[in-house]
């Protein structure tokens, strides 16, 4: 039979090891919730990071849509582009001042692929309008982008004011997307899905 001391040396070892185990739980719990995006709240940090892809794509976007714009034949588009393109550049500017003002600054480039599709696609001068709006539609007016939006907005309650300038950024895209839709169902003739 352990003495009372080796009794409570041998219950601290149990307790240190239990404490271990849950730091290490909640740890792996961490891991887990960055990899699939989960649920879990965003850190100031991962806000920064967020907001930096956003807002680069944004820019991108606006840039796009300007080219697309100056190639563009069809009037009543390129009054409804150039609205686009100024929500675009909108939360762009937005964004990167929130950025700032969280401590962060503006790091992200956009992606060679992404310049392609949003400058090189809707710039081109050689590609219909028609065309442009069904290759708009069909890789970029899918509605679970901004379902993902929604979620990452979701996870921002510890930063109401950077949650509530997201939430007005996705009513715009909706707007805009659905501009897209209803141009190309105009200009296609047709269903947009």
């Amino acid at each position: 039979m352990p003495s009372p001391k080796e009794a409570r040396d041998a219950l601290a070892r149990i307790e240190t090891a239990i404490t271990s185990l849950c730091e290490e739980v909640g740890a792996i719990r961490k891991r887990l919730d960055s990899l699939d995006g989960g649920n879990a709240p965003m850190s100031t940090p991962e806000i920064i990071e967020f907001l930096d892809g956003y807002r680069v794509a944004e820019a991108t976007a606006a840039a796009g849509f300007g080219a697309w714009i100056a190639t563009s034949d069809t009037e009543c588009l390129r009054g409804g582009l150039r609205m686009v393109q100024l929500r675009e550049a909108a939360h762009a500017k937005l964004f990167e001042e929130r950025i700032k003002e969280l401590g962060g600054s503006p790091k992200a480039e956009a992606s060679e692929e992404l310049e392609t599709f949003l400058i090189g696609t809707l710039g081109d001068p050689d590609k219909s309008d028609a065309e442009k709006l069904q290759t708009f539609v069909a890789q970029a007016g899918d509605p679970k982008v901004i379902e993902q939006l929604e979620g990452f907005a979701a996870r921002m309650d510890a930063d109401q004011e950077t949650q509530f300038l997201l939430r007005a950024a996705i009513q715009d895209e909706r707007t805009s997307v659905e501009f897209l839709h209803q141009a190309c169902e105009l200009l296609c003739g047709g269903s947009t899905s």
